[in-house]
């Protein structure tokens, strides 16, 4: 199964938030054994690298980065022509739909994904090819 997550599991992981690490763990844990392929957009990264924690301690990029990099079984896709016009096209349909947020999407299904794991729940009213799923709800 490959699932596709959205760029706040990745926070949530890196900022440690005690409320979802259970889910994160769970997720995470079934990557790594490979019960579970992995996908993200080149967004995600640019995402996380944004927060000033990076300014005070400029070790995490460093950390960060090789995470995205050798995490068995996740693959950040780059963002390229299809994805570009796979996200245009869901946000004519979906007009409110932020260009983060379609490009999440849009990298979901040109990689195939077959669940896209966020805790957007503005997301869940899509109609897409494949389940939309709050991590408040991963199991």
């Amino acid at each position: 199964m490959k699932v596709a997550l959205d760029t706040m599991i990745f926070i949530y992981l890196f900022e440690l938030r005690s409320q979802y690490l259970p889910q994160i763990q769970l997720l995470f844990d079934r990557i790594e054994r490979k019960e579970l392929q992995a996908v993200t957009s080149f967004i995600s990264p640019l995402e996380v690298f944004s927060s000033p924690a990076f300014e005070e301690v400029p070790d995490k990029l460093m950390l960060y980065t090789r995470f995205f990099q050798k995490t068995p079984n996740l693959t950040v896709v780059p963002f390229d022509w299809k994805v570009a016009l796979q996200a245009a096209e869901l946000r004519r349909k979906y007009k409110p739909l932020k260009t983060p947020d379609a490009v999440q999407i849009a990298t979901a299904i040109v990689a195939q994904a077959d669940m896209f794991i966020t805790n957007d729940d503005r997301l869940t009213h899509l109609m897409i090819p494949f389940k939309i799923t709050l991590l408040d709800t991963y199991q």
